[in-house]
């Protein structure tokens, strides 16, 4: 499963399952990659660590010197995702030294990431992983993404003088990004040719994410 960056080029490689023999220090990323799959088939609510040791040719119990339950490992996927989208938000906020294109492309990026990762996307931000203080590196990668967007915001209002509440201004952003994200993860590209409203809708932003963003963001960006 690749990533793609702001222009819709490959840029970063989910962890793929490799074949046997599996080493001990190879297990943990062989288990999310099946993880990943079988979520994407089956659900969330029908992940289980014995499944996926049988699926691994591992015993029952090696999955647990791992994960301590199936939530670990959930959270662990939604770290992974979290970490790889800061630095494709990086790469994203390097293409351009104007502070408005810098958003504009992190935003573009954000939306890429969710659509072509939409299980650990909805690991991310879904409810199975709601309590992100009792994993650490979770929250802490949660919130570098967060905090990349606050930096950008901050040096825009600053620029151009905008009398907005930063903590408000970066929570409507983010809800913006989040929100059209989540549309086009929900809507299968398969059913953008049913010209019924809000699918013609959801395929005229997924035709072009940059310049919905632009529209959506004119006031920051102009």
């Amino acid at each position: 499963m690749r990533l793609r960056d702001s222009d819709g080029e490959n840029s970063l490689t989910m962890t793929k399952p490799i074949k046997q023999p599996y080493h001990h220090g190879d297990l943990a990323p062989v288990l999310m990659a099946l993880a990943l799959d079988d979520i994407a088939e089956n659900g969330i609510e029908n992940l289980s660590l014995r499944a996926l040791a049988r699926k691994a040719e591992v015993s029952q119990t090696a999955p647990y010197r791992h994960f301590a339950d199936k939530t670990s490992l959930l959270a662990a996927l939604a770290t992974q995702g979290f970490t790889q989208l800061h630095a494709l938000l990086v790469s994203a906020s390097q293409k351009s030294s104007s502070t408005a294109d810098q958003l504009l492309e992190i935003g573009v990026a954000y939306v890429n990431f969710a659509v072509e990762n939409p299980v650990i996307y909805q690991l991310m931000f879904g409810r199975v992983v709601a309590d992100f203080s009792k994993h650490t590196d979770l929250r802490t990668a949660a919130q570098n993404c967060f905090k990349l967007q606050q930096g950008l915001l901050d040096a825009l209002i600053a620029e151009k003088q905008l009398d907005h509440d930063r903590a408000q201004l970066n929570g409507i952003v983010w809800s913006a990004l989040h929100g059209t994200a989540s549309l086009l993860t929900r809507v299968r590209p398969t059913d953008y040719g049913n010209k019924v409203g809000s699918r013609d809708a959801t395929a005229a932003v997924s035709r072009d994410v940059r310049g919905s963003l632009r529209i959506l963001f004119s006031h920051l960006l102009d």
